[in-house]
């Protein structure tokens, strides 16, 4: 698994993650699933039947809404499911795994199937472990994939001023129509970058979903490659044990 790759794949899974289920709930829980929360007055329930945080529309109205709703994430873990389609491969190539994310900015991406390996992701540095061993790359000295990482964190923090410094924002809001199967359509964000190095490896990611949900996100590379992710069992509000935070991010007890 090289850097490049790497960074690539685990960018636009900490987009999708981050983006998924946001309700913008404060109170988190400690377990794997999280409990539902609780109704509120302060908060509408949006077309998906999520609830709509509090202060916010029922429906995303545009890119900064929808990112102000990101800054409510604190934890997160959800399961993924990856299909890449290679230009020189007919079948896809399709792994799944986990995703765990926590503020400030640290993320661990593990794959169960169908080669067991992990990702994690720091503030300045990447750590990549599979079964040929462990590799570890210092961001401050990679200015290419810190570009990536740097996405990442300003999606999942909800900074729309930086992240809109680094691609252009289109968001294209939900129909009111439904589709064959009553379903509301998705709204949809396309997230073109908007200068180098970036630019020379994605032509842009697409992401969908109803309410503040998101349901998928597709990356289409400047080769022609394309990427597809789904998620399910998402929990947006997770909290991390110490011994959590240390075991899948290397991480000290919080304070």
């Amino acid at each position: 698994m090289t850097p490049r790759v790497a960074v690539l794949s685990l960018l636009v899974l900490s987009l999708q993650g981050a983006t998924l289920e946001s309700s913008g709930a404060t109170v988190v829980s400690e377990t794997v699933v999280s409990e539902p929360a609780p109704a509120s007055n302060s908060a509408s329930t949006s077309a998906s039947g999520r609830l709509a945080p509090e202060g916010f529309p029922d429906e995303p109205t545009d890119a900064r809404t929808l990112l102000r709703a990101l800054a409510t994430v604190e934890g997160l873990e959800a399961r993924f499911k990856e299909s890449k389609h290679l230009a020189l491969l007919r079948a896809p190539l399709v792994s799944e795994g986990r995703l765990y994310y926590v503020r400030p900015g640290h993320m661990a991406r593990i794959v169960d199937t169908p080669t067991p390996s992990t990702v994690r992701i720091g503030p300045h540095s990447l750590e990549l472990r599979d079964s040929s061993g462990t590799q570890q790359v210092d961001l401050r000295s990679r200015p290419d994939i810190k570009m990536f990482v740097e996405s990442f964190v300003h999606v999942v923090a909800g900074h729309y001023d930086q992240l809109a410094s680094t691609y252009t924002l289109a968001f294209t809001p939900a129909p009111a129509a439904t589709n064959d199967e009553g379903e509301r359509k998705p709204w949809r964000l396309t997230l073109t970058p908007a200068r180098k190095p970036l630019s020379d490896l994605v032509e842009r990611l697409e992401i969908r979903g109803t309410g503040y949900e998101v349901a998928t996100i597709e990356v289409i590379e400047t080769h022609g490659d394309t990427t597809e992710i789904t998620m399910s069992a998402v929990d947006p509000r997770r909290r991390f044990s110490d011994e959590e935070r240390e075991r899948i991010f290397g991480l000290p007890p919080a304070s």
